[in-house]
């Protein structure tokens, strides 16, 4: 009697359940003389920032964090490196930026790149993690504007710091964008995330399996499916809900150094997901690729919890059985 109750009240919750495979981005494998590159991209202002008509390097004051799971899908030596999030300019598309998180060419580490100053000056803070690849980690580029550092953290740890002598600044190209992989590397990134704060160590530990937990949240893009009516756009499950991811292609020229002058040739463009880390983040829940036997059939919240299935709230949960893991949103 008591496994028919459990059924029925499992069949009444997936009945008003969205339930969505836990998907990622896939951003392609760049290539020597590339005219086409690719990226996700979200816009600056999300960092409290606010251009005028001209072109000026523009303060960064307001502290943030930007963060997301992502896979380095093989090395490359093209490009002088391999820029994996950050902010740059929306023209230009290469190894170059005014903040990012990269793999400098023939380095073993990942590196905390960008320019200070007036932008003269380039700096590399070399993370204590050396890189691997097709491996799923999540790293969280920490700025605070009140002590004036950032810190990469990798998988909730400090691995690099670099401390500024005023604030960080922006590329005075306008407009800037943030972005996730681009023409100098091939990755594959879910959850990519953007807080209005400086995050704690323990907020970022949080923030790994539960980001809607930590608090200012801005933009939270989980990449489970293309938003509807758009071709390239992801809804933003934070508190900027306007605020979308946009997969675009530029075209243009190439120089040697990877340097791709896309000018306004930017378009918004069907992307590839593909399948993403099985555990979506939490330990001991994995994945068999077996039918499904509906009595195995547990629910946890993110921070990896079991709950009753009479007991579920509207949110996002983690719907684990002996043949998969999804993503269960509750309304």
């Amino acid at each position: 009697m008591k496994k028919l109750l459990l059924s029925a009240a499992l069949c009444a919750l997936l009945s008003s359940t969205a339930v969505a495979d836990n998907m990622a981005i896939n951003l392609p494998t760049p290539t020597s003389g590339i005219r086409q590159a690719a990226r996700l991209t979200v816009d600056e202002t999300v960092l409290g920032i606010t251009r005028g008509s001209g072109s000026n390097w523009i303060n960064v004051e307001r502290s943030f964090t930007m963060a997301a799971w992502i896979k380095v899908n093989g090395k490359s030596t093209l490009f002088g490196g391999q820029a994996l999030m950050g902010h740059q300019a929306q023209d230009h598309v290469n190894y170059n930026g005014s903040f990012f998180l990269s793999i400098p060419s023939g380095a073993t580490a990942f590196t905390l790149t960008g320019k200070t100053g007036s932008g003269a000056v380039t700096y590399n803070e070399t993370s204590s993690t050396e890189y691997t690849t097709d491996d799923w980690h999540y790293y969280a580029m920490v700025y605070d504007a009140d002590e004036l550092t950032m810190t990469l953290y990798i998988d909730g740890e400090s691995t690099a710091v670099k401390t500024f002598s005023s604030y960080a600044q922006l590329f005075p190209d306008n407009p800037g964008v943030l972005f996730f992989g681009n023409a100098t590397s091939h990755t594959t990134v879910d959850d990519a995330q953007i807080f209005s704060k400086a995050l704690t160590q323990d907020e970022v530990k949080t923030a790994m399996s539960d980001p809607q937990a930590v608090g200012d949240l801005d933009c939270y893009y989980t990449f489970d499916e293309v938003l509807d009516g758009t071709t390239g756009q992801f809804e933003n499950h934070g508190s900027l809900k306007d605020v979308k991811a946009m997969y675009l292609i530029g075209s243009g020229s190439a120089d040697g150094s990877g340097v791709i002058s896309c000018g306004s040739n930017h378009t918004e463009s069907a992307p590839e997901l593909v399948e993403s880390r099985s555990t979506v983040g939490i330990d001991g829940i994995n994945a068999d690729l077996t039918e499904e036997d509906p009595s195995s059939v547990r629910f946890y919240n993110l921070q990896g919890m079991e709950v009753s299935s009479d007991n579920l709230t509207s949110g996002l949960y983690i719907r684990k059985s002996n043949a998969k893991v999804q993503k269960v949103l509750v309304k």
